[in-house]
């Protein structure tokens, strides 16, 4: 287009200034229209990229909260690690099953004592 116009603007005509004027604004009216599509595809991606934004962030809240109880349930089983109550509550529970075990060793001798005594008792 600009390879038709005249080196100098005097040298044209009036119908060549309007007509290249018109072919001028056709191509303003049509580079606009592209424009107005790129914007709108343009702004759907934008739309998308702010909604996967919101989602990320709402995604790091419930992280942040997981994290904080993770690190609170941490410092306390280091807290009672520190202070010895997780292995003396294992001990005694060790204790307490062999104290356990012997108990019922013993009420089988008490009963095999029983019925020994319930047959000598007899006979």
């Amino acid at each position: 287009l600009l390879d038709t116009l005249p080196c100098e603007l005097l040298e044209m005509e009036r119908s060549d200034f309007d007509a290249v004027g018109g072919h001028m604004g056709a191509m303003v009216d049509q580079v606009q229209r592209e424009l107005a599509v790129m914007c709108n595809d343009r702004t759907g991606d934008f739309l998308d990229g702010l909604e996967r934004v919101r989602r990320m962030q709402e995604l790091l809240v419930a992280a942040r909260f997981v994290c904080r109880k993770g690190r609170h349930f941490l410092e306390s089983a280091c807290s009672q690690l520190e202070q010895g109550d997780v292995v003396k509550r294992y001990r005694r529970k060790q204790v307490l099953l062999e104290v356990l075990a012997l108990l019922g060793l013993l009420l089988d001798a008490l009963d095999k004592q029983q019925r020994l005594g319930e047959v000598v008792g007899s006979a």
